[in-house]
This record gives structure tokens, sequence and C-alpha cells, in this order.
């Protein structure tokens, strides 16, 4: 019997029709959900951790440097399979990832605490929050209308 995509997609299994469903989409979202993750886990450290600690310098890097764009990258292009675009990503996440804090940061001015650490350090991780999620929703339904779903069924804005 042969199954269409979308009663695929409606069982919950895998675009190429395996049947770990969810693990499998997750799998192909492990980046987003590392970089989700390493920027989660430098607030908490710039909310634990001593001012001027080494653990809390080298989790604070990749906040800075890396996540904000590289999240907001996967939020606006068109997700990538192969290797070699994932690393132009990368790059480019090291570019616009200072701007991104910046302009986060200076978005601090108009919140209650001002323009301070822990406010900016807050801003900034929910802005990656935010960005992952547009990403994951972004890629799982760039999924659905690649596995053969027609565009009516899904919700998409390219």
């Amino acid at each position: 019997m042969d199954v269409s995509p979308r009663d695929r997609l409606d069982r919950g299994d895998d675009v190429a029709g395996s049947d770990d469903g969810g693990l499998a989409r997750l799998k192909r979202s492990a980046d987003i959900l590392v970089v989700v993750g390493l920027a989660l886990a430098s607030a908490a450290a710039a909310a634990v951790l001593p001012a001027g600690s080494t653990a809390r310098i080298v989790l604070a890097v990749p906040i800075v440097l890396l996540a904000p764009g590289y999240l907001l990258l996967q939020a606006l292009l068109v997700p990538t399979r192969s290797r070699r675009e994932r690393g132009r990503h990368l790059l480019f996440s090291l570019g616009l990832s200072p701007a991104l804090v910046g302009l986060l940061a200076l978005s601090t001015a108009i919140v209650p605490g001002g323009f301070k650490r822990a406010v900016i350090a807050a801003v900034v991780t929910v802005g990656c929050v935010a960005f992952a999620g547009v990403g994951l929703w972004r890629r799982w339904s760039t999924e659905r209308v690649l596995a053969g779903e027609d565009e009516d069924d899904v919700t998409h804005t390219a």
C-alpha cells in the first residue's frame, strides 16, 4: 500500500517515511537546539557565576559571537542540508551576532532596569529563544512543503 506524504506527516513519520517521526525531526533540528541551549547556558552563567570568572567569560562568548546571528539566519533563510552551507551560515553569524547583540542591548533602554548587564543578557536570551522558535517552525513547515503537501494545506510564508 502506497502512503502519501501527507499521511506520513499526519502519522508523525519522518519526511523520508521512517517510523521515528518526531525524533527524526529533532535530529534534523539539532543545530538550532544546541545553539539555543548554549544561549540558555550562557544566560544562566551570567546570572549565577561571579563577574570576571573564567567560566562566565567562556560561556558568554558564544552568546555574543554566535547564537543570535546563527538563530536569526535559521529563522530567515531556507534550511540547508549540506555541511558547506551550514559552515557559511556559521561564518555569517559571526559577523551578524555582534551587531544584533548591539541592537538588542540598545533596546534595553526602554525596559525597566535600563542599560545593565543582567537586563542585556536577558533580552539577548529572549531574542535567541524567539529566533530559535521561528527557525524551528520555518524548518518544520518547509519540510512539510518539500514532502509534497499542497501549499494550501500549509501556512507558509517565504
